[in-house]
């Protein structure tokens, strides 16, 4: 799996021909699993987020999406999400899985992953934004953080997605 390629310190490519320079918020055609690794909680654990920290841009000039510079949004929660989409740039998509003492099921109650840009940076406001320590991270669960792997997606210019070095 990737997650297991990147662990291992080993040079990935994941790419997929869904994207444009526009979102398009459609559940991928592959897997999350491609991408990300394992969605699945484990064993002590009571959920897992993955956030792109950068939407649209981690330049902070950038606008598009009715956003500039840095937005969290949701890309996968409670077994539903998108492939990396980056609009411009290096995206950085945080997963987070957390401990059994996250109350996650209750503070995720109101996030429903759709395909709305609206609602997806709606989500975002319930994680930590780019600018904390710990961004990416639920917020009322900063202290109950099992693992954070931190994945850099680009877009390329035949609209493929490629994992990168963050």
């Amino acid at each position: 799996s990737l997650l297991q390629q990147k662990a291992k310190g080993e040079r990935v490519n994941a790419q997929t021909t869904t994207t444009t320079t526009e979102l398009e918020l459609e559940p991928p055609a592959i897997d999350l699993e491609y991408f990300f690794g394992s969605l699945h909680a484990t064993e002590g654990q009571s959920g897992v987020s993955i956030v792109d920290i950068d939407v649209p841009s981690n330049d902070p000039t950038y606008c598009a999406l009715g956003k500039c510079g840095q937005n969290n949004f949701v890309n996968y929660i409670k077994g539903k999400g998108f492939a990396p989409q980056p609009v411009n740039g290096i995206h950085r998509y945080i997963k987070i899985a957390y401990t059994s003492d996250c109350p996650f099921d209750s503070l995720t109650k109101t996030i429903e992953v759709t395909t709305s840009v609206e609602q997806g940076f709606a989500n975002g406001l319930a994680f930590t934004n780019s600018s904390s320590a710990t961004p990416g991270v639920l917020i009322g669960c900063e202290a109950h953080v099992a693992s954070t792997t931190m994945f850099c997606f680009t877009t390329l210019s035949d609209k493929t997605h490629q994992l990168v070095d963050c």
